[in-house]
């Protein structure tokens, strides 16, 4: 019988003899791939640790030469090629530690399997037992696995350590790119320079103001409605077609850490959004990578001050984040309802703040703040006797450089940013005037166009400038169009007026010599600026708050349910695409080459076609 038994086990072992030498191949093999992927992690980590790659000689080179010939746009165009070399070449090193970690964990895996068949398969020699007595046990075969078995538990938990280590270095301080024109200077952030302490605001997230990757992605929407704020975008290669739900060119969804209905602003590649906790008492700043929308720092910090009465408390509907941040490319500033304004710099360290007192409105500081030049521009509109005033504030301090006091009242409009014969203008509409400045804030012109004692009256939709026209509108009010080069009192240069199908909240797109107009309740209005000669009118199933933006020649307007009809820039009708997001839209995209951004009502959306 025990013999019986001994010729069974032998005949198994047979069986899985066969199987010995491919497992001990495929342990070998996946050994090798395994010390491969390893060795090129050590050498990327190695090279990431030495070398900084916003400080290559090369680079340095080219940009001290010029700074010698800033008029060389030859140069300079070969400074920013090699920058985007340096740039993409650092962080395929990073790509390469991240992926390489998958790599090393399917060898671990594939070792062990091939080490367990191996061990099962191996062939031991047999010994006839003794008669009557019990096999023996198989002394030969017990060593190997207890070997193996060290062997195995050693790889495990030298690659289990390799993989848990925080093999990412640090990152290189942020560096700002390269100015379009003027003297080229250092722009490397002082570390030494740091005003954190001084912050009225308690930043929860102030231990350490991380570094920040610079993305590959390039393209600029600095502030509202992108650069002038004029809803205008000279990006190329827009998607024209997405589902959200299904997942069809969604680049990254990122869920944000803070709600509001402000829009989200681009600049070389890294995304900043404003947020507010609902009640308030909780306001944010987030950085994220464009690239694949990883969070790169998000700043907390507690509100500061009170409603002074029952009157003052901030509308739900526009909360405590609703103005969009701006940028200079050095700084980004976001305003909050409480009053309080804020700069951090690309690394997450804050620079400044200052606080406005509580507002008297009831949808509180909502207007966003634009940036002209070196200064950053901020309208404060209030319900009387409070006064109003628009402020210019220098970028990199926040001190004021001027401003303007003003007899308006209530609105929450965007100032428009536009020249007149190569001088500057900023576009305030307001109730009950519209009144246009130039860059030192003297009043160019003005002109009542709204009634002031009409509490339906709420100015928000930000105007457009077409054809030498300026257009703004209002609901329960009118559309009106004055010549944008107006001097003076230009209340008889009001040249035309309609009073059907008013924006509430969605400011107005100039398209070529014409306007498009979108009221809240989804009807499309396209007409002449000049002469408000109406081309067409459309109704669209939805309700609309976010502003339509212009880009690539097609017009892109979301509705509040995040379904996006993307129609041709004529006078006729044309609808091109209609894109469901699958989220909830307040907020006005920001567009980019290749990419757009909208915020949803919890996640940023980018979309383009995926790297992945």
């Amino acid at each position: 019988m025990i013999e019986h038994e001994n010729q069974n086990a032998g005949d198994n072992e047979d069986r899985l003899a066969c199987l010995y030498k491919p497992a001990v191949v495929s342990a070998v093999i996946a050994g090798v791939v395994g010390l491969v992927a390893l060795g090129v992690m050590l050498v990327d980590y190695a090279a990431l640790r030495t070398i900084d790659p916003f400080n290559a000689p090369a680079l340095e080179s080219m940009k001290q030469t010029l700074a010698d010939h800033g008029e060389d746009e030859n140069l300079r165009a070969r400074v920013r090629e090699l920058d985007q070399q340096v740039r993409q070449a650092y962080f395929s090193r990073y790509a390469r530690i991240s992926n390489g970690r998958f790599v090393l964990f399917g060898a671990v895996a594939a070792i062990l399997v091939s080490l367990a068949l191996a061990g099962a398969a191996k062939p031991s020699p047999w010994l006839p037992p003794k008669a009557g007595s019990d096999p023996p046990p198989r002394p030969m075969r017990d060593a190997r696995l207890a070997k193996a078995s060290v062997l195995i538990v050693a790889f495990v938990l030298v690659a289990a350590g390799f993989m848990a280590w925080p093999w990412a270095p640090t990152s290189p301080p942020g560096l700002s790119p390269i100015p379009t024109g003027g003297d080229i200077a250092s722009t490397r952030a002082d570390p030494t320079n740091s005003t954190e302490a001084n912050d009225v605001a308690n930043v929860a997230s102030n231990a350490a103001s991380p570094s920040v990757p610079r993305p590959v992605l390039t393209g600029r929407w600095p502030m509202f409605r992108g650069p002038d704020a004029q809803g205008i975008s000279p990006a190329k290669n827009v998607p024209l077609t997405w589902d959200g739900p299904a997942g069809k060119n969604i680049a990254w969804k990122t869920k944000l850490p803070l709600p509001a209905p402000s829009s989200p602003i681009v600049w070389d590649g890294l995304v900043f959004v404003s947020g507010a906790s609902d009640d308030g008492q909780t306001l944010g700043l987030a950085c994220l990578d464009g690239a694949d929308g990883s969070v790169i720092w998000h700043k907390e910090f507690p509100r500061q001050g009170q409603p002074p009465d029952a009157d003052t408390l901030i509308h739900p509907e526009a909360g405590y984040a609703a103005a969009t941040p701006a940028t200079d490319g050095k700084l980004v500033f976001a305003l909050y309802a409480s009053g309080q304004l804020v700069a951090y710099d690309f690394a997450g360290e804050r620079k400044w703040e200052k606080t406005f007192p509580w507002p008297y409105n009831r949808y509180a500081h909502a207007s966003s703040p634009v940036v002209l030049g070196d200064r950053l521009i901020v309208l404060i509109d209030q319900e009387p006797p409070h006064p109003g005033v628009l402020y210019a504030l220098d970028c990199a301090t926040g001190d004021e450089a001027w401003r303007a006091d003003r007899t308006t009242i209530d609105s929450w409009t965007v100032p428009l940013l536009t020249q007149v014969n190569g001088r500057d203008r900023i576009v305030t509409v307001s109730k009950p005037d519209i009144i246009v400045y130039d860059a030192e804030g003297k009043v160019v012109w003005q002109v009542p166009w709204v009634g002031r004692g009409v509490d339906s009256i709420e100015p928000a939709a930000s105007p457009a400038v077409a054809n030498g026209m300026l257009v703004a509108a209002t609901a329960w009010a009118r559309c009106i169009g004055v010549p944008i080069d107006s001097t003076g009192d230009a209340s008889k240069n009001i040249e035309w007026e309609i009073s059907r199908d008013l924006p509430d909240i969605c400011s107005l797109l100039a398209v070529g010599d014409n306007v498009l107009m979108m009221s809240e309740r989804g009807v499309l209005s396209c007409f002449s600026a000049r002469e408000c000669d109406e081309f067409y009118t459309h109704q669209f199933p939805g309700g609309y708050r976010a502003s339509p933006v212009l880009a690539d020649g097609r017009v892109y307007l979301i509705d509040d349910a995040g379904v996006c009809n993307v129609i041709s820039p004529g006078t006729e009708y044309e609808e091109l695409a209609t894109n469901p997001l699958g989220e909830p839209v307040n907020a006005t995209p920001a567009v980019i080459d290749g990419r757009l951004f909208i915020r949803g009502q919890t996640h940023l959306f980018c979309i383009g076609e995926s790297d992945k």
